[in-house]
Protein backbone atom coordinates (compact mmCIF):
# COMPACT_ATOMS: atom_id res chain seq x y z
CA UNK A 1 0.00 0.00 0.00
CA UNK A 2 1.34 3.26 -0.59
CA UNK A 3 -0.15 6.09 0.63
CA UNK A 4 0.42 10.27 -0.15
CA UNK A 5 -1.20 12.50 2.00
CA UNK A 6 -0.49 16.24 3.22
CA UNK A 7 0.33 15.67 7.20
CA UNK A 8 0.55 18.42 10.06
CA UNK A 9 0.36 19.13 13.52
CA UNK A 10 -3.05 19.93 15.10
CA UNK A 11 -3.05 22.33 17.76
CA UNK A 12 -6.79 22.68 18.59
CA UNK A 13 -7.72 21.14 21.63
CA UNK A 14 -11.39 19.92 20.82
CA UNK A 15 -9.30 17.97 17.99
CA UNK A 16 -6.88 16.50 20.37
CA UNK A 17 -9.39 15.58 22.97
CA UNK A 18 -11.30 14.23 20.06
CA UNK A 19 -8.60 11.85 19.17
CA UNK A 20 -7.86 10.94 22.74
CA UNK A 21 -11.12 9.46 23.33
CA UNK A 22 -11.38 7.77 19.62
CA UNK A 23 -8.70 5.79 20.83
CA UNK A 24 -9.08 5.52 24.72
CA UNK A 25 -12.70 4.43 24.12
CA UNK A 26 -12.19 2.36 20.37
CA UNK A 27 -9.18 0.58 20.70
CA UNK A 28 -10.02 -3.40 20.53
CA UNK A 29 -9.31 -5.42 23.19
CA UNK A 30 -6.05 -6.22 23.68
CA UNK A 31 -4.85 -3.64 21.38
CA UNK A 32 -5.51 -0.10 22.81
CA UNK A 33 -4.10 1.43 25.77
CA UNK A 34 -4.77 3.75 28.27
CA UNK A 35 -2.94 7.07 27.03
CA UNK A 36 -2.82 8.31 30.77
CA UNK A 37 -0.36 5.65 31.01
CA UNK A 38 2.41 8.39 29.01
CA UNK A 39 0.50 11.55 29.07
CA UNK A 40 -0.89 11.87 32.19
CA UNK A 41 -1.81 15.33 32.29
CA UNK A 42 -4.50 14.01 29.29
CA UNK A 43 -5.39 15.42 26.47
CA UNK A 44 -3.64 18.93 27.07
CA UNK A 45 -0.21 17.27 28.51
CA UNK A 46 2.13 19.30 26.48
CA UNK A 47 3.42 15.84 25.69
CA UNK A 48 0.63 14.98 23.79
CA UNK A 49 0.74 15.53 20.04
CA UNK A 50 -1.62 14.43 17.65
CA UNK A 51 -0.71 14.28 13.82
CA UNK A 52 -3.60 14.69 11.11
CA UNK A 53 -3.04 12.30 8.12
CA UNK A 54 -4.90 13.92 4.90
CA UNK A 55 -4.53 11.17 2.46
CA UNK A 56 -5.60 12.38 -1.49
CA UNK A 57 -4.32 9.31 -2.95
CA UNK A 58 -4.05 5.55 -2.05
CA UNK A 59 -2.59 3.07 -4.14
CA UNK A 60 -3.22 -0.79 -3.22
CA UNK A 61 -0.80 -3.38 -4.57
CA UNK A 62 -1.81 -7.06 -4.87
CA UNK A 63 0.49 -9.83 -4.50
CA UNK A 64 1.83 -11.87 -7.29
CA UNK A 65 -0.47 -10.18 -10.07
CA UNK A 66 0.97 -6.60 -9.37
CA UNK A 67 -2.49 -5.12 -10.37
CA UNK A 68 -3.31 -2.18 -8.32
CA UNK A 69 -6.60 -0.53 -7.57
CA UNK A 70 -5.95 3.56 -7.05
CA UNK A 71 -8.23 5.69 -4.92
CA UNK A 72 -7.77 9.77 -4.93
CA UNK A 73 -10.22 12.78 -3.73
CA UNK A 74 -12.07 13.75 -5.78
CA UNK A 75 -9.99 16.28 -8.28
CA UNK A 76 -7.10 14.30 -7.16
CA UNK A 77 -3.86 16.29 -5.49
Amino acid sequence: MFIDSVSGWVEDEPTKRRAWELYRKGSPPGVGYDPRRYWPGGATDPEYHVLRIEPWRVQVLRGRDLRSRIWTTEGGA
